[in-house]
């Protein structure tokens, strides 16, 4: 803005999800619209996880 303040900017991406259903806790929880904390893993780890 004119005073100089810098107003920082969310950059928003649309993504899918997969919840396990066997966390019944998140039921009812996670809507859609909600923030998120993400964690990107690459590598090899990546590969294990979805295996």
């Amino acid at each position: 803005n004119s005073t100089g303040n810098f107003t920082k900017i969310v950059q928003r991406i649309p993504v899918k999800i997969a919840l396990d259903l066997a966390e019944t806790h998140l039921i009812g929880r996670v809507l859609p619209g909600m923030s998120a904390r993400v964690e990107v893993v690459t590598g090899t780890a990546a590969r294990e996880a979805t295996q």
